[in-house]
């Protein structure tokens, strides 16, 4: 596993996955979001003849920084100007960028297909996105922190 800035930067996160992938030589996957993934599309602009990694970068698609909705500016009252302010949709299609680079994409449906799709083999570069509801974030980050507290060891002591 490897993050690029503390998991919180999007400066270079699609160039690191890709010079990660070159660099060990192995399919590798990427986790970001769509801000992210806009803000460094550029790194799909390989040119001729240059080396392609065996990269799948997996887009989660909530239509803006739903991370935001985290931290403090994502309570209640912000909720007027967190839209303009902090989760600064692009409006920009994941899947039609990346065809742009004509880098192979595909948008699934839902976790099933997602699952489906991670399972085949990884060869060359490719982007899939899954669109989710955002409205729900700062409720996901509690389950996630609270799993992350979780000893399993402790789970079937009396």
């Amino acid at each position: 596993v490897f993050a690029n800035r503390g998991l919180s930067g999007i400066d270079g996160t699609l160039s690191t996955a890709i010079g990660l992938a070159l660099a060990t030589g192995r399919p590798a996957t990427l986790l970001t979001g769509d801000l992210s993934f806009v803000h460094d599309a550029n790194a799909l602009a390989i040119g001729p003849g240059q080396p392609r990694p065996d990269l799948r970068i997996v887009v989660v698609d909530d239509a803006g920084g739903a991370i935001f909705a985290t931290l403090e500016y994502g309570q209640p009252r912000f909720a007027a100007s967190f839209e303009a302010v902090f989760a600064t949709p692009s409006g920009v299609d994941p899947t039609a960028l990346a065809r742009g680079y004509r880098v192979d994409a595909v948008r699934v449906a839902g976790l099933a297909e997602l699952a489906d799709v991670l399972a085949a083999p990884i060869t060359g570069l490719q982007v899939v996105v899954i669109g989710i509801d955002r409205s729900h974030r700062s409720d996901l980050a509690q389950a996630l922190a609270a799993c992350a507290q979780d000893d399993p060891t402790e789970r079937d002591r009396p």
